[in-house]
């Protein structure tokens, strides 16, 4: 008589079963973020990341291997840092729609309009003055001019002065309710810059803290989210952005 199969008629044995599980460990990737070896544009991904407990790997290209591996499309034709590569192998580009898209799948999103509103005024506020011609001057120049790190330290001040004046109404978060990925940004932001020692002019991150130490409503919200993610604050080594 033909052999039983113990799963039944279509089963699989348990030898099948282990089996089926060392392949799809095999097929299953990590999650990569891909970017320079810096903070700049994928640090509000790496923290939400790890925020949600999200193990992924964190690529870091060194700048002068960058061109060879763009032009061999590595990772998506023509795409620019940073990128987010899913667990499935799907390529995402675009750091802004990255983190929403995250902040999205992991329900790290505004509960209502109102407070939908508040985190696209911060993230347009922020950008009517970093698109200022000389903004981030110091920030990408070498041994810049005491007036080009003046320029650029005055521009960050004064956007974060308008936040601190939104703020305060006492909130703890950017949206002024649930935690969004723009309270990731408003921290990126932060340790990037103001909290950053390993900036091309050092002088720029010195004036920043002078400013933001009178800003307790930006502050508030700052470490209310710093809080959240201080493992991975703690872990960030100084860079040029």
């Amino acid at each position: 008589p033909k052999p039983q199969n113990p799963m039944g008629e279509g089963g699989s044995s348990l030898a099948d079963s282990n089996q089926n599980k060392s392949l799809l460990v095999h097929l299953t990737h990590m999650p990569k973020v891909v970017y320079f070896d810096a903070q700049g544009r994928a640090q509000a991904i790496r923290y939400l990341l790890a925020y949600k407990g999200v193990e992924f790997e964190d690529v870091r290209i060194a700048m002068p291997d960058w061109p060879g591996i763009k032009a061999a499309g590595t990772y998506g034709a023509g795409n620019s840092l940073p990128v987010y590569v899913d667990d499935d192998g799907t390529i995402w580009n675009q750091s802004v729609a990255i983190l929403k898209a995250l902040s999205a799948k992991h329900g790290l999103v505004p509960e209502d309009w109102k407070q939908a509103y508040e985190v696209s005024w911060m993230e347009e506020t922020i950008q009517d003055h970093l698109k200022k011609e000389g903004a981030m001057i110091a920030v990408m120049k070498p041994e810049a001019s005491e007036e080009e790190i003046q320029k650029t330290a005055d521009t960050f001040t004064a956007f974060m002065t308008a936040l601190d004046a939104r703020w305060a109404d006492g909130r703890t978060r950017v949206s002024g309710g649930a935690l969004t990925g723009a309270d990731f940004q408003v921290l990126a932001t932060y340790t990037s810059f103001v909290s950053n020692t390993g900036l091309k002019n050092p002088s720029l991150s010195e004036k920043l803290r002078e400013s933001t130490a009178g800003l307790e409503n930006f502050m508030r919200v700052v470490n209310t989210i710093k809080a959240d993610c201080q493992a991975a604050v703690d872990a960030v080594q100084p860079s040029w952005v």
